[in-house]
């Protein structure tokens, strides 16, 4: 799950279904760090404002990419 939060603003992402890929990304110009993305999954979006929620949807047409860290 990821949560932004900008003033009073929150929004939460998350991830329900992944069909990861692994996919080579760059740091500092060359291509050695592996990130994973998921071209077409389910997902759960849910923006918050002031502790009202505007809107909470899930969907089968998302797109999601991360990286784990160490």
């Amino acid at each position: 799950m990821v949560r932004v939060i900008q003033g009073n603003l929150e929004l939460d992402v998350r991830l329900i279904e992944a069909s990861e890929r692994p996919l080579k990304a760059p740091a500092k110009g060359d291509m050695v760090r592996t990130i994973h993305e998921s071209t077409s999954c389910r997902a759960f979006y849910r923006l918050r404002k002031g502790g009202c929620t505007l809107f909470a949807f899930e969907t089968d047409r998302a797109s999601f990419e991360f990286k784990y860290f160490s």
